[in-house]
């Protein structure tokens, strides 16, 4: 069985929700739950976190700006109907 790759043509990014070198609440929870298992040694990659993720972070977060932009990719994955969303960390 092969494994083709595909060139990456765009890649649009939407605002920082979260830093995860100071927000360290997030970053543990994310880590706890097995969301860094696709980033590199830096901590540099794509993450997929399920909405269902995020109602916990909300909680957990200490940052006021963190939790808006939270709430915002909360109504993002809602109004375009995503069970999950996919971050670029650099």
């Amino acid at each position: 069985m092969s494994i083709r790759a595909y060139r990456v043509n765009e890649i649009k990014l939407g605002g920082e929700t979260f830093n995860l070198w100071h927000d360290e609440k997030v970053a543990q929870y994310l880590d706890d739950n097995a969301h860094f298992d696709s980033l590199n040694a830096d901590m540099c990659g794509f993450i997929e976190i399920p909405v269902t993720s995020f109602r916990a972070m909300l909680k957990i977060a200490d940052n006021d700006q963190v939790k808006s932009n939270i709430k915002i990719d909360i109504a993002f994955a809602k109004k375009n109907k995503r069970n999950y969303l996919r971050y670029d960390c650099f």
